[in-house]
């Protein structure tokens, strides 16, 4: 995922680039024909986001969610943002508050983010760095089990951020997991290549957790959406 994104930056970047990212997952000396196999057999297909999972080839392809997704959100439930004190996220905060009566939690990046919304009551806000593990479990810990700790706030990044993310609410019962890639991770965006490797990782890193659910590693089907 990470690699595909940079790629289709590099794309728009430059017309003497093109070719595709192929991800396999197992690479040896012991499979080095299979290997050649799949890449000759490559040339002739379509697509520049490539998977061969269990010897499955899988490439990606947006789909739209809809109302038969598994993605469910309920009614009166909590819900964990993070970088939610921007546009996006306090937009969706306010619609899960007024149609699902949900508790909403906000994790940003900016100290006593003013949060001017009427069903404020509903949604609390804590300063945290999801770049920091440490930072990340404290402010955690506090919010679930309402511990005094005191959170500092440093730049938020999307890789580590989801990452970290996924490892304190490994144990957790999740409803789901709702990633807020871009565009820009598919399409790619000249200038912009390591923004568009980042969401890029989130889309494969969802693709990823969903294999962990499966197995029952992790809990709620994980999506990300390219805004």
């Amino acid at each position: 995922g990470f690699m595909a994104g940079l790629f289709q930056s590099l794309r728009h970047e430059s017309q003497n680039v093109s070719g595709k990212v192929i991800g396999l997952e197992k690479l040896s000396p012991d499979n080095i024909d299979n290997i050649a196999d799949v890449l000759k057999k490559e040339l002739q297909l379509a697509g520049t986001d490539i998977r061969y999972i269990d010897e499955v080839r899988n490439a990606r392809q947006p789909v739209l969610i809809n109302e038969d997704s598994q993605l469910q959100v309920l009614q009166k439930a909590t819900y964990l943002i993070t970088g939610g004190a921007g546009g996006i996220g306090l937009l969706l905060a306010e619609f899960l508050i007024e149609n699902y009566d949900a508790k909403v939690v906000i994790l940003g990046r900016r100290a006593g983010a003013d949060l001017t919304i009427e069903l404020a009551n509903q949604m609390h806000y804590y300063q945290a760095d999801v770049t920091d593990l440490k930072s990340l479990k404290d402010t955690f810990a506090y919010i679930v089990n309402k511990t005094e700790k005191q959170v500092q706030q440093v730049l938020s990044a999307k890789v580590d951020g989801t990452r970290n993310i996924d490892l304190v609410t490994a144990d957790e019962q999740l409803d789901f997991v709702l990633l807020f890639s871009s565009v820009s991770s598919a399409l790619g965006n000249a200038g912009q290549a390591d923004y568009a490797a980042a969401n890029a990782f989130m889309d494969g890193f969802a693709h990823r957790r969903n294999h962990l659910v499966s197995s029952g590693s992790r809990f709620g089907f994980t999506t990300s959406i390219n805004w």
